[in-house]
């Protein structure tokens, strides 16, 4: 929502949308994001998702989902990019390098886990990107910027 307000228009992921489209409609921002009815990774094609509240992307598993790399959409280049993809952030990483080494955008990445975060770090770290632990986020910015 405060994305919406900031940014001329926003790209916003998400495999059940019911409850983002309401809140979008409420605040009366549906012309200000596009919404996407999938899950982001580093793959496009099917998926499944399992759990209660915190999901996680699976293979073998749970509710049938659709599941994109961003790499693989033609997009404008985002400025500022927030990822929240419960323990799939270095997936979703992984799935837009050529996206991140050509943007350039600002990120905000909510990690899960010392393991993801490591990697995910290790990601960006190859994409020159600088990365600051902020209370289990990660904020990377590019070293021009």
């Amino acid at each position: 929502m405060i994305l919406a307000r900031r940014f001329e228009h926003v790209h916003a992921f998400e495999p059940y949308p019911t409850d983002l489209r309401a809140h979008l409609a409420r605040n009366r921002l549906e012309l200000s994001v596009t919404v996407h009815e999938c899950a982001v990774s580093d793959y496009t094609g099917r998926g499944r998702l399992a759990g209660e509240g915190a999901c996680r992307l699976l293979a073998e598993t749970g509710a049938p989902v659709a599941v994109v790399a961003l790499d693989d959409l033609d997009l404008p280049d985002p400025a500022f990019v927030k990822i929240d993809v419960e323990w799939q952030e270095a997936a979703a990483l992984r799935g837009m390098e050529r996206l991140l080494a050509r943007a350039r955008p600002m990120l905000f990445v909510a990690t899960h886990g010392d393991e993801v975060r490591h990697e995910a770090i290790g990601i960006l770290a190859r994409l020159d990107y600088r990365v600051e632990p902020i209370a289990g986020t990660l904020l990377a910015t590019t070293r021009d910027r």
